[in-house]
Order: C-alpha cells, then structure tokens, then sequence
C-alpha cells in the first residue's frame, strides 16, 4: 500500500480537463496549507474524516462515502471501520461503508427505531432530520427475537478479517429497571454460521446515559465474513433496550484515516444541512464526536468535509441565520455553511475540547456542464471567501479536477449523463482520489496552526514540543520532535507554503 501525506482545515477544489496531460492536482485547492497538518499527522497517528452532503454523500450503496474510504485507504492506510449506527436509516440501511456495513432489520420486525424516551432520543434524534444515523430499541415490558442484524465485514473488507480486530459498541443504560443483559457475538456471516466469540454479560442497568463498549477478536483462520451482533441467533432480547453505534478497529494500526458519514439526505441543501445541525441536540452532536475521536491517540484530528451546492440552486427559504440574501443566492450558501462551521465549532467549545484538533474541507458541487452552469461557480467562489475567514478551513473546486466532457467520456455521470446530478461508483471513486491527492501536496508545509502561513505560532509549537513525541510537531514523522523538525519549520518560516493561486 502507497502512503503519501497529506493537508488539514478547510479547502475547496476546482476541476478541469487531464484527459492528456497531468492534473495540476494542488490549483484545484484554496487554503490548502491549513489543512497539511491533519494529513501530516495521518502519518504518525490516527485521524478521521467526517462527511456531511446531500444524495451524493451515501448514493444507493456508494457515494463521497465510499470513494473518500477508499481513497483513504490507498493514500493513508484504515485504522477503523466507519462508526456506524446500529438502526442505521430506520432499519432499512443506508450503504454507509465499504467492505463493512449494517445489516437492514426493518422487515425482520425485530426492532423499533423511535419511541426510545425524551432522553435516550437525543443521542441519535430519529426526529430531526439526521439521516442515516438511528437506533435500534425494543420498549420497555417487551422483549425480541434476534434474527440476522448488526455489523458484517465481508472477507475482503479493508477491516482485515483474518487480523484481530477490536469491536466497539454503545448502548443506553437505564435506573431503577430490572436487571437485564445481553451477550454480543461473533460469528461466521456465512453457513454454518459458527460463533467465534461471546462476550461476557453486558448489563443495561446502571445509571441512565450511554454505555461504550469493546473486545478483541483474534480473527478468522482464513477469510471468511464475519456478523458482530447483539447476541446468538433466535435468542430473546428484554426491554428497554437501545443500541446506538458499531465500530470495528484495527488494533494493530496505529496510523492513518477513517471516514464517516454524519449526515447525508437526498434533496438537501446547505441551509437543510445546516437547519439539521441546529436542530440536533448538543449530546447527540458531542457523544457523536466524542466516539469518533476515541479511538484516536492523545493528539485528535478531524476533519469535516461538507458537500453541497446542488440543491442551493433551487432553495426557497432564508438563510438560517435569519440574513435577508435570496434563498439560492451565493451570499446565502456562504452563511448556511458559516452556520454549520460554527455550530460544530460551539459544539467543541462546549466539550472543553481543543479547537486544533478541528478542520474543515468545503467541497462544493462537482461539475455538470462546460462551462458549468453560473451558479454552482458563484458557490465556488463564495466558499473560498468564506473559507478565508476560517483557520484550518480549505475548498477543494472539482471544475479544476475534472469537466463534464472527461465524466461524460469515462462515464462517470449516473444513466450516461442523462442524471448529472449524481456520479456512477467509478466516478465517485475517481473524484475521491483526486480529491485526497489535491491535499496531499500540501503536506510538506509546516504550518501546524492551520493559519495559512509559516510564523510565530508554529515556531512556538515546535519549541513547546521539543523533545516530546507529539504529532503535530514532528514534521518529519520520525517519532520525536527535534532539531531536524526546527530546521524544517526555520527553512520555511515566513512562506505560505502554497502552489495554489486560490491561496
């Protein structure tokens, strides 16, 4: 597997025609040297990339979500599987993953997906609009019949099945109920369908909030799928039960990326995706975030990669912020993605987390015409403006990675360009790699505060961390901080480490 590095914050990234020459990969980014130490940092540890977009995002089983996990796994190495929710898209599943997934239980009637309680609902609000992320519950004073359910890894998942795996799972857990257990499994997703594992009892009884739990596997003798479910097939599960989120990790990698779908709903535009985030509970969002960087080391890194821009064309309602911009207006794109960098922004704050493990990446729509249609190019350009105003933020324009003539031609348009608005899997995959490349050749910057250039404040980053193994501060990757990295960050103090004229 090839390893490159690559950048952090907030980019975004334009396209052009490479069909017969070289993309010039690093043009199509602005403010891409905010974001070089997250992907400097996935050299040396682990990171993770969390989407949020409209249809695109989670594509009938494909999607940004499946090309940025693939992407990350050719360019970075995979640490974990994406955290997934275990009632993922009300039962029926959503497609989120690659090689690892959740298995749609809607038409067992084995669970209930709302109904869990005012509390229990804000970790993962079934009233709101967040899709795809759901519970599975069963009431109180019932119980259900396990059938197929939970998290399966193919064999020839990026989750090496025959590597030890370490499995991850949230639940809720209630006072003053009776006591009451469960017993998660793993097992053959294939007949016989053997049990490897069984965990020791898990009690729900406790007091009320949610329970994180794990355990290692050793993996299979040879590959073969695995299911990591809440207990042996036909056994019987008590009420009040609710299961939130399933994770697989690879315990024996300590570096590298992960990516995550947080929201991804079909029709939406920014102030959708930004109206949702609102919405949504400050627990749904910091337990949300608080799993995802868990199983990070001491340094966190993630980063938030918003696509829209589609469906701005047609909004009808204010920007969330109450501005009076007309609703498909560029000015009211900027403030409903402004809204949704702060939301996530306070979200951190309140956590008491550091706000330099956060970055941002602004992907606006990829092209559909050529020239593209005036209005996804103002969205273009109202990101990177906005971006401007952003440490750590960057934007990536996919009309300087691509054209509608090369996606015509390689067939990466849905239905042969009869459904522009939507990408075919290659597509997808292609625009990903690209994508992941385009920050790449950021990596080399040493700007470790995400301020755009190379000054006081990473020279003060280094000098604190000297001699210590921090991430941030190894430019090198070599394990410590030293003089090797001093001399690195000194040779280009003062630069702004950039290739792009966006920046």
């Amino acid at each position: 597997m090839t390893r490159l590095p690559a950048l952090a914050f907030c980019a975004v990234i334009a396209a052009a025609s490479h069909a017969d020459q070289p993309a010039p990969f690093s043009e199509a980014v602005s403010g891409g040297s905010k974001l070089s130490q997250f992907f400097r940092a996935a050299q040396t540890t682990r990171v993770d990339v969390v989407g949020i977009g409209d249809s695109n995002q989670l594509y009938f089983g494909t999607g940004w979500d499946h090309g940025w996990i693939l992407a990350i796994e050719d360019r970075l190495g995979t640490h974990s599987s994406s955290l997934l929710s275990l009632g993922e898209n009300g039962g029926n599943s959503a497609g989120a993953g690659v090689g690892f997934s959740i298995f749609p239980t809607l038409s067992q009637g084995t669970f209930h997906y709302e109904g869990a309680g005012p509390f229990y609902n804000d970790y993962l609000t079934p009233g709101i609009e967040m899709q795809p992320l759901n519970y599975a519950a069963v009431p109180a004073e019932q119980s259900t019949t396990l059938l197929s359910h939970g998290l399966t890894i193919s064999s020839d998942s990026i989750i090496t099945v025959t590597d030890p795996i370490r499995f991850h799972l949230s639940y809720a857990a209630f006072e003053d109920t009776p006591p009451n257990t469960f017993r998660p499994i793993v097992r053959l997703g294939q007949s016989p369908f053997t049990v490897l594992y069984e965990s020791p009892p898990l009690s729900t009884q406790g007091e009320q909030g949610i329970v994180s739990s794990s355990f290692d596997f050793p993996g299979t003798a040879t590959p073969a799928p695995l299911q990591f479910m809440l207990g042996r097939f036909n056994t019987t599960l008590n009420g009040p039960f609710v299961a939130y989120t399933a994770r697989a990790e690879r315990p024996a990698i300590a570096s590298g990326g992960s990516f995550s779908t947080l929201y991804a709903f079909g029709n939406q535009s920014t102030r959708d995706m930004a109206a949702a985030l609102t919405q949504a509970s400050d627990l749904y969002l910091t337990t949300y975030f608080d799993q995802i960087r868990s199983l990070q080391g001491d340094e966190k890194f993630v980063l938030v990669r918003i696509n829209s821009g589609l469906n701005d064309r047609f909004e009808n309602l204010p920007p969330v912020d109450g501005s009076d911009f007309p609703p498909n207006s560029p000015e009211a794109y900027a403030a409903n993605l402004r809204a949704i960098l702060n939301r996530i922004t306070t979200i951190w704050s309140n956590a008491g987390w550091n706000q330099s493990e956060l970055y941002f990446l602004i992907t606006p729509s990829h092209p559909v015409s050529t020239p593209d249609q005036q209005s996804l190019t103002d969205f273009r350009q109202a990101a990177r403006e906005l971006a401007a105003e952003f440490n750590r933020c960057a934007v990536v324009d996919f009309t300087l990675l691509t054209d509608a003539s090369e996606m015509l031609a390689n067939n990466w348009y849905k239905s042969g360009g009869f459904d522009r608005n939507h990408l075919t899997q290659p597509g997808y995959e292609a625009l990903a790699l690209r994508e992941l490349d385009a920050l790449l050749t950021y990596t080399d910057c040493p700007d470790i505060t995400g301020s755009g250039s190379v000054d006081l404040g990473d020279l003060n980053a280094v000098l604190a961390a000297f001699g210590t193994q921090s991430s941030a501060a190894d430019l090198n990757g070599d394990g410590i901080v030293n003089l090797q990295d001093l001399n690195a960050l000194l040779q280009a103090f003062a630069s702004t480490c950039s290739s792009s004229a966006h920046d």
